[in-house]
């Protein structure tokens, strides 16, 4: 009984060790039964990290496991492996892998870089940091930019005008509010912020990966659309939903 009593005692003293070891866990959980996967990237406190892949579907794919180091640098956090090197910044409650464009959610950061949006961002919208993959979505000279929440409120308004105004296009999707919106925001040369945004459909199979990597899709009719804008002078560069395959 002692002995129970004492085991008792002694194991969330364990469990806290370990917590207190892991400085940072992010994990991406997908649950496509074909696709899919459960990703982990954790840092300890020894500057090491241990990045994992568990598929859904063993047939399809294999277990992953990447280690290595890791140093903090102002507000980036680099990775140095033999099989990967990546930077990763905060964005909200996720960290995004620039050499990727993936994202994970944040469950544990007890690092010095803390989320740098002193606001939510709705539910709808998730942002991805503008960096070189980006360079083809913008047709001039771009960099990277700050947001508020203002900048999701103006969008909101802004992408409902343009449903409203292009009704015969949208017969299934009559509300900004039906879609999950992928953004990448800069600033171009005239220090004017613009964005990019990726519209997905809420009836469509993306509910569970839209946050962490862009989608791209070349059809798909009124279920995705594009905007491309100028949120200081208004300006819209492009809407339209997808064409149909």
């Amino acid at each position: 009984m002692r002995k129970l009593i004492y085991l008792a005692l002694i194991s969330p003293l364990f469990s806290n060790c370990t917590r207190e070891d892991n400085y940072l866990v992010a994990q991406n959980v997908s649950q496509d039964k074909f696709f899919g996967s459960k990703e982990t990237l954790l840092l300890k406190k020894d500057s090491s990290f241990n990045y994992s892949s568990v598929p859904n579907n063993k047939e399809i794919g294999t277990n992953r496991s990447i280690t290595g180091r890791y140093k903090i640098q102002n507000d980036t956090i680099n990775l140095i492996s033999k099989e990967i090197s990546t930077k990763l910044i905060f964005i909200g409650n996720q960290i995004q892998l620039l050499s990727f464009n993936a994202k994970m959610k944040v469950l544990t950061n007890n690092t010095s870089i803390k989320n740098s949006y002193q606001f939510d961002i709705p539910e709808d919208f998730t942002v991805f940091s503008y960096n070189d993959f980006f360079k083809n979505y913008f047709n001039h000279p771009v960099k990277t930019t700050k947001i508020s929440s203002k900048d999701f409120y103006k969008l909101q308004l802004i992408i409902q005008d343009q449903i409203d105004l292009n009704k015969t296009k949208f017969r299934k999707h009559k509300l900004q509010s039906d879609y999950f919106k992928q953004c990448v925001f800069v600033t171009n040369a005239k220090n004017e912020k613009e964005v990019w945004i990726n519209g997905i459909s809420k009836k469509s199979s993306h509910k569970d990966t839209w946050k962490s990597s862009i989608l791209e899709v070349n059809d798909g009719g009124e279920y995705y659309f594009t905007l491309e804008m100028n949120l200081e002078t208004g300006e819209i560069y492009y809407f339209s939903p997808h064409g149909l395959a």
